[in-house]
């Protein structure tokens, strides 16, 4: 079967559903199909590519798009709009859009998760191929996330859902034909942490073309087309160690930490044959497939080295050195100490700056929180005037730490069942072991406290804690401060990359 549609194919994955999320790497691309580039030099606005199909290739459009800001923190309703600017000049395409979306977020405290609602408040587009144009008819959409607040990551999982219509040459009453696009999301998930982001979706676009018979009016003839896309943003940081060249300096080097964003796109097609007339052949398919990679870096920051001299040689002596570079352990001492025993209150200031961005309490702080005469003491071992409250406050209130009744044992020394409970307490994950009774892999399982043995059958499933080369895990042996670094060092790395491969590579490759 032939009918005429004359550069009609190229407008079919150009659906506007942009959808913001966390970061603008994370926002832009989502669901119509676009990579974001370098920022130009008109604020918040970026280069930008997206890739359609025309007469049954696919074409790449370019231009910019401008972003809104951030929300403000804690917004729980709130409007972002877009506005995109493309062509391509030797297929004779132009495209202009306007979107605004209305988003509402819920917060359930005692579930600790968040539902995010939003609806499209205004779209509008100007499509025109080779003179030909293309006018919005209507719009379907839906799209929600529940989102699962963890003190260490924001993990969420999405759902998509939209529809639009496009009218060729005319409106509703008069035209030449009829476009009409499905959208369905089979995974939409991310994440969101102090080191990084990442969003992954895999999205089902189903396109029917209905379009008047070339030889006979009265008839319609119809022709459908499936496009696949995959799509991946992800932010993260990377920390390099820069040596210092002078011998006359006083520091020999010092990490540099690197934000960067990558974005990948992969669209998989299978549309109908178009011909140079604007003849399309249903029965002809065309298949492919088009990768479209950006990545950006987008800060480079220096940071503070310390001047630590009794961890040279030392066999942790590289995640001791980054531990402080990144001020989760103090660097303004001399002497770190690695072979002594990390206490309680060193631990809870340490996995707190691990994942968030806490700093000790100011004297204007502590006389406020003396103002709160309804405020209960957090623990009568840990002073009300103490600024390293905060990090006490923290772990308890995330649920992290501890302590007996109203005692926090600051000087306490620390347990490796204690500090792999911690970690995993901050994923989030402890309740994801299997229901009781059961045993780990280890061969010391009896040992494990039963407090602990959840954490720690996660702990290993999830590729935190491998134990020691006997098979043991030893949970009651005491954590030196070189191997609370260690520990801590394994753990800013398996969420700032190894959660990456879970939300991208097998997401991806899964479809």
């Amino acid at each position: 079967m032939k009918f005429h549609m004359k550069s009609i194919i190229g407008l079919l994955l150009i659906f506007t559903l942009i959808m913001p999320t966390f970061s603008i790497a994370a926002e832009i691309g989502s669901y119509d199909g676009g990579v974001l580039g370098d920022p130009t030099m008109t604020e918040n606005t970026y280069e930008y590519k997206e890739m359609f199909f025309l007469t049954g290739k696919p074409i790449e459009l370019t231009g910019t798009v401008l972003v809104p800001t951030a929300p403000t923190a804690g917004s729980t309703s709130y409007s972002q709009a877009y506005t995109y600017t493309l062509q391509n000049t030797a297929e004779n395409i132009t495209l202009t859009r306007n979107v605004t979306y209305d988003i509402v977020e819920v917060v359930n405290e005692s579930m600790q998760q968040t539902t995010y609602k939003a609806d499209v408040n205004t779209l509008s587009e100007a499509i025109s191929v080779n003179g030909t144009e293309y006018t919005l008819g209507g719009y379907l959409f839906d799209e929600s996330r529940l989102i699962d607040n963890t003190p260490a990551v924001d993990y969420f999982n999405g759902n998509l859902y939209a529809k639009k219509k496009y009218f060729i040459n005319g409106d509703q009453i008069t035209n030449s034909g009829v476009i009409t696009i499905e959208v369905t999301s089979d995974s939409y998930v991310g994440y969101e942490h102090l080191w990084g982001e990442s969003e992954t979706q895999v999205l089902n676009y189903n396109i029917e073309g209905a379009i008047p018979n070339a030889t006979d009016a009265t008839q319609t003839d119809i022709w459908t087309g499936q496009v696949t896309l995959k799509m991946s943003t992800l932010t993260r940081n990377r920390f390099k160690y820069m040596e210092t060249d002078p011998q006359n300096i006083s520091f020999r080097g010092n990490y540099v930490k690197t934000s960067n964003d990558e974005n990948v796109l992969q669209y998989t097609y299978n549309l109908p044959t178009v011909d140079t007339s604007g003849a399309v052949t249903e029965t002809s398919r065309v298949e492919g497939e088009v990768n479209l990679r950006n990545d950006i870096i987008t800060d480079n920051t220096s940071l503070i080295t310390s001047k630590i001299r009794d961890i040279g040689g030392h066999w942790a002596e590289r995640s001791i050195y980054l531990l402080t570079s990144l001020e989760v352990f103090s660097a303004d001492t001399s002497f770190f100490g690695p072979d002594l025993p990390v206490n309680r209150m060193d631990f809870a200031k340490a996995i707190t700056k691990s994942i968030a961005e806490v700093e000790p309490f100011t004297q204007q702080d502590l006389i406020k929180r003396d103002r709160q005469r309804d405020r209960e003491d957090l623990y009568i071992d840990v002073d009300s005037d103490d600024p390293e409250l905060a990090f006490v406050e923290f772990v308890k209130e995330k649920g992290l730490m501890s302590g007996e009744g109203d005692y926090f044992m600051p000087d306490r020394t620390l347990r490796r069942a204690e500090a792999i409970t911690i970690m995993v307490n901050a994923l989030g994950m402890t309740h994801l072991a299997p229901a009781p009774p059961y045993k780990t892999v280890f061969a010391d399982d009896g040992d494990i406290p039963n407090w602990s043995k959840d954490a720690i059958y996660v702990a290993n499933e999830i590729g935190l804690i491998g134990g020691y080369e006997d098979g043991t895990i030893r949970p009651d042996k005491i954590v030196t401060r070189a191997e609370a670094a260690a520990m801590l060092e394994t753990f800013i790395y398996h969420i700032k990359d190894n959660i990456t491969y879970d939300y991208r590579e097998k997401v991806i490759n899964r479809y």
